[in-house]
């Protein structure tokens, strides 16, 4: 049964028949055929904290701490921590709390 082109949605089973919807048969076969039998958990965040800290260091203008946390979904306060526990790391540093300019 490889031939997953010519199987219709209601073919597939739970799961499979979810992901089938959005991703198509080629994606599912190859989830099926990697991980079949497991259990998988998906983190609610894609991307690494590191990531997202140094996306949130490049886009910040000083002004605008407030829309990168919407846009990222954490709070201004803990974007102000994490930013902080990335300097201290030796990371390239920024001023939050003034002008938002590079150190």
């Amino acid at each position: 049964m490889e031939d997953d082109q010519s199987k219709k949605l209601e073919d597939y089973a739970g799961i499979y028949r979810d992901i089938a919807e959005f991703a198509g048969p080629d994606i599912v076969y190859l989830i099926y055929k990697n991980l079949r039998g497991q259990q998988v958990t998906f983190p609610k965040k894609l991307y690494t904290t590191e990531c997202i800290i140094r996306q949130v260091i490049e886009e910040y203008n000083g002004t605008n701490l407030k829309q990168l946390a919407t846009k990222y979904e954490y709070t201004e306060r803990h974007l102000r921590k994490m930013i902080k526990e990335f300097s201290e790391r030796g990371e390239k540093k920024v001023n939050i709390f003034k002008t938002g300019k590079k150190v």
